[in-house]
């Protein structure tokens, strides 16, 4: 994948590195304004929205897995007590 002008130098470090035309990760949304990783912003700008999301990320896939695993052990509490 080329150097994409418009870019920071962060930014095209992150797509070239870790995304490729199959894995189009840098149109991914970072915030509720929309903020991609090809959006134009300073490197400082691009850290934070991308260390948000990720914690965001992570919080959300954290709380679905809590919930799954509520309900799995109500399930099962339920099949032991039928």
């Amino acid at each position: 994948m080329a150097i994409r002008p418009g870019l920071t130098p962060a930014a095209n470090a992150f797509s070239t590195t870790l995304c490729t035309e199959d894995v189009p990760c840098h149109h991914i949304p970072l915030n509720r304004e929309g903020t991609t990783i090809a959006t134009a912003q300073s490197e400082e700008e691009l850290r934070e929205n991308v260390k948000h999301w990720l914690k965001r990320t992570i919080a959300r896939i954290e709380a679905e897995r809590a919930r799954q695993r509520a309900e799995s052990a109500a399930a099962n509490g339920a099949k032991k007590t039928a």
